[in-house]
């Protein structure tokens, strides 16, 4: 029976807050594209931030490893690797779809996304994923052929428990790479094509590849099971993900990563968690909340008694009067008692009140 190589795992790159970090915002940009559009997008940048992030440090641990000293083992590569990008395997079954639909665009779910991603995030979102796949590739041809000279042995998950340099492993591993790497180097490819050799604007591009899309003759029936197909597939590629990256601390006998006890890992936990609770509250509170907000702010000026406010300043006006007199050496006059003038609704509308808070919110009419 070959030899497990149990070790202290890295925390601060997958330890269990990070972990469950992860597997929120993936959850949560799912179920935010069917009931909180607005908060997909975020969701989707928060994960693509986790992503870069947990990225560089591993190629900065990858750089600074000394080999001699066994810094740091290739499963933990592997994991980290699997952890961070497992979630781009949902492009496969989209093109194994696309392949069995003879690459009509009619049917294909990635035309008709519930919520769009955004030309930005598309492209930066390529990127990144462009050099993970390039480090992808250098990982299982160069790193992985390693282990062979190994006592025991790191395993890896393919619905399935194998031994990470095994032949037929490495190749279910760098074949998607490789396809994914080549369809993203052919769009990148055409676009700079368009853009640089035809003279092509961005807007062009995108047109010239839109109008192959015959929206508005594709029955609405056909889009929204397409957007359940596609949903329902990152869902399953999600859910393996996470199988597969806790059987493989499991088989690999790594503890140590299995704790929440520090803030390198309670802060991914709890954004991650808040990510969904903000879709549930989006979806089932923000907009009560918004009505009960605008009903409080609809107030009347027209209804505020202003009567005292009158009377202070008639009493203000007639005693500057008298303090005049007094200076000037007149006696005092009697008081005399003002009469109430109950002038508030007509005083409603009059220019002292235009163009005021209240006239520009809206709230009462002025002329």
């Amino acid at each position: 029976m070959a030899k497990k190589c149990g070790f202290e795992g890295n925390q601060d790159m997958y330890g269990m807050g990070i972990r469950s970090g992860y597997y929120l915002q993936w959850y949560g940009a799912i179920l935010a594209a069917w009931i909180a559009k607005d908060e997909a997008n975020g969701l989707r940048i928060a994960n693509s931030l986790f992503v870069t992030a947990t990225f560089l440090a591993l190629v900065i641990s990858t750089i600074r490893a000394d080999p001699s000293l066994d810094q740091m083992p290739i499963v933990e590569t592997y994991i980290i690797l699997f952890l961070s990008f497992g979630n781009y395997l949902v492009l496969v079954p989209t093109f194994i779809w696309r392949l069995l639909t003879g690459f009509k665009p009619q049917w294909d779910p990635s035309r008709f996304p519930r919520v769009s991603p955004g030309r930005v995030y598309s492209v930066c979102n390529t990127t990144i994923l462009v050099t993970v796949l390039i480090f992808q590739l250098w990982f299982w041809f160069h790193k992985v052929p390693q282990l062979d000279g190994e006592e025991c042995t790191q395993y890896g998950f393919f619905f399935w428990k194998f031994a990470l340099n095994d032949k037929v492993f490495r190749a279910i591993n760098i074949v998607p790479s490789a396809f994914l790497l080549g369809i993203c180097g052919w769009t990148v490819g055409g676009i700079a094509w368009r853009i640089f050799m035809r003279g092509q604007n961005w807007r062009e591009v995108k047109g010239h590849q839109r109008k192959y899309v015959p929206i508005n003759e594709v029955p609405k029936s056909r889009v929204y099971t397409l957007q359940v197909i596609d949903s329902v597939a990152q869902g399953i590629v999600t859910t393996t993900i996470i199988v597969g990256v806790e059987l493989s601390i499991i088989w690999n006998d790594i503890h140590g990563v299995h704790d929440v006890s520090n803030a390198g890992q309670t802060i991914p936990l709890f954004l991650g968690f808040a990510g969904i609770v903000m879709v549930i509250y989006v979806r089932y509170w923000k907009k009560d909340t918004e009505e009960v907000l605008a009903e409080t702010a609809t107030g009347d000026p027209g209804d505020i008694d202003l009567a005292p406010v009158q009377g202070m300043e008639s009493e203000y006006a007639g005693n500057t009067s008298m303090n005049v007199g007094l200076l000037s050496g007149q006696s005092r006059p009697p008081r005399q008692p003002q009469p109430y003038k109950p002038a508030l609704k007509q005083q409603a509308h009059a220019p002292a009140w235009e163009g005021g808070h209240g006239a520009s919110q809206g709230y009462y009419r002025t002329g």
